[in-house]
């Protein structure tokens, strides 16, 4: 193991390790900014997981911000903003 995810990326370029299992997004980002050129992310995922935004049970923003967010998750807008980040998605 390795306390952070671009210490383990690091790792991987000197060679220390042949391979990681990580957050997909996460190293993504990294990759593209600080490692391009030295690892790739492979297309492969061994467990989907979900982002949420926690809030209290009874907050009256939960409704607007679900709505706000599944109205963006459909628009040119977030294409952009996930390619900007993450690449081009495979």
């Amino acid at each position: 193991t390795y306390p952070s995810a671009t210490e383990a990326l690091q790792a991987l370029v000197d060679g220390e390790v042949r391979a990681l299992v990580y957050d997909r997004p996460i190293l993504r980002y990294l990759v593209l900014n600080g490692f391009e050129g030295q690892a790739r992310v492979l297309p492969v995922t061994f467990e989907k997981q979900d982002y949420a935004f926690a809030l209290p049970l009874d907050s009256p923003l939960r409704k607007d911000i679900n709505r706000s967010a599944v109205g963006f998750l459909s628009t040119d807008a977030w294409d952009d903003i996930r390619y900007k980040y993450l690449g081009p998605i495979e």
